[in-house]
Formats: C-alpha cells, sequence, structure tokens
C-alpha cells in the first residue's frame, strides 16, 4: 500500500508546479496593469482551501464494528485515499481559481500570482496529502471509531515521520 499511497501524492503535490511552468510560457505579461487586489486575495483562498481541508477532508466513515482484519485492511486503505483525494480538491482548488484569475484579470505578472497559490498550495497538500503521522493517525482515528483496529499505521509507516 505504500508506494501507491506516496506515488499518488508526489503526483498530487507536483501538479501546481509542472502547471505554474506551462502559465510561465502561456500567459502574457502586463505591464501596464496593476496588482489590485490579487496579492491579497490569492493567500486568502489558499488559506481557506487549506482549513476546509482540516475540517472536511478527514471525515470518512468509521469501519462498522465486526469487520475481519482483512477486509479492515482494504477499507481503511480506499477510505485513507478517498480522503487523501479530497483533501487535495479542496486544497487544490484555489490554485486553479488563481490560474484562471490570471488570465481573466490583467495582472503585470501572471507567473508570479500563480506560483505564489503553486507554493502555498503544495505547502498545503504536503501537509494534508503526504502520508506523514498527522494525516495517517488523523484517518486512523477516525477509521477505527466504532473499534475496529486498522493496519493502516503499520502499512504507511515507511512513510510517516515519527
Amino acid at each position: 500500500m505504500r508506494q501507491p499511497v506516496v506515488t499518488l501524492a508526489s503526483t498530487l503535490i507536483g501538479a501546481p508546479l509542472i502547471i505554474t511552468v506551462a502559465i510561465y510560457f502561456a500567459a502574457t505579461d502586463d505591464p501596464t496593469a496593476s496588482w489590485g487586489p490579487w496579492l491579497l486575495v490569492v493567500p486568502v483562498l489558499n488559506l481557506a482551501g487549506i482549513v476546509a481541508a482540516e475540517l472536511v477532508g478527514y471525515t470518512v466513515p468509521a469501519i462498522p464494528a465486526g469487520t475481519g482484519p482483512e477486509q479492515a485492511r482494504r477499507l481503511a486503505a480506499d477510505r485513507f485515499r478517498t480522503g487523501m483525494i479530497l483533501r487535495f480538491a479542496l486544497t487544490e482548488a484555489p490554485f486553479v481559481v488563481a490560474v484562471a484569475l490570471s488570465f481573466a484579470f490583467a495582472v503585470p505578472q501572471p507567473v508570479v500570482l500563480v506560483g505564489l497559490s503553486a507554493a502555498l498550495t503544495c505547502l498545503g497538500l504536503a501537509f494534508h496529502c503526504w502520508p506523514w503521522s498527522r494525516p495517517v493517525t488523523k484517518t486512523a482515528e477516525v477509521l477505527e471509531a466504532d473499534g475496529v483496529k486498522t493496519s493502516l499505521r503499520e502499512d504507511l509507516s515507511s512513510v510517516t515521520m515519527r
């Protein structure tokens, strides 16, 4: 289970950086434009996405009592990945908005706007999507709420930081 989760997390975290490089070549600079509120709006949006991922992204259903160990292991892995994708979507949404803003409104250097959002998005994704001890433990605690023990911590232990 470790390698697919790490591969998924790495891909999700790297995507904003790759898109930012594409924006560098695709968006046109407008030296006559002003930044307006965008340099303040973008970090606020990113922070909102990171907070939303914290509030909503760990709400996976608990594994029902009486579930066998092997089925509990499969359910835990599936629900961890599902939660990871939800946290990714919530954290990444402000980045998508920043990309749209860079094309919709004239700004002096769109790549700066997108790059700022990409940096904040990558930090949020590393915090919420990389399978280190915090997201693994938070998810495992919710999954084990009905008393069924999962092996999620052990399955991801080689990629978690202790």
